[in-house]
């Protein structure tokens, strides 16, 4: 899917796997966010990149349990140089 915007000629194209799932976003044809998502559509892998498409700026990885439930989430910053590894607390 591709998107023109008039005001200032901006191209925003998007691309899905086969499930219709959103896997990658490039503005002005420049890769600027990219997901990898499981069988059920959920991200398992998040990477972001600067404007210019060198930097990454975001990279999150989660594990699911089989019920769909967040089990593991890695969130690596390299902008902030920082990185947080989380799991869910008991319910």
């Amino acid at each position: 899917m591709l998107a023109r915007y008039a005001e200032d000629g901006r191209t925003e194209a998007y691309s899905y796997d086969a499930n219709g799932a959103l896997t990658d976003e490039r503005i002005n044809g420049v890769l600027v966010r990219q997901r990898t998502n499981d069988a059920v559509g959920q991200v398992t892998h998040y990477t972001e990149w600067d404007a210019g498409g060198t930097r990454k700026t975001q990279d999150v990885r989660r594990t699911w349990d089989g019920n769909g439930q967040l089990q593991h989430e890695n969130d690596c910053s390299t902008a902030a140089r920082r990185c947080t590894r989380a799991w869910p607390t008991e319910r």
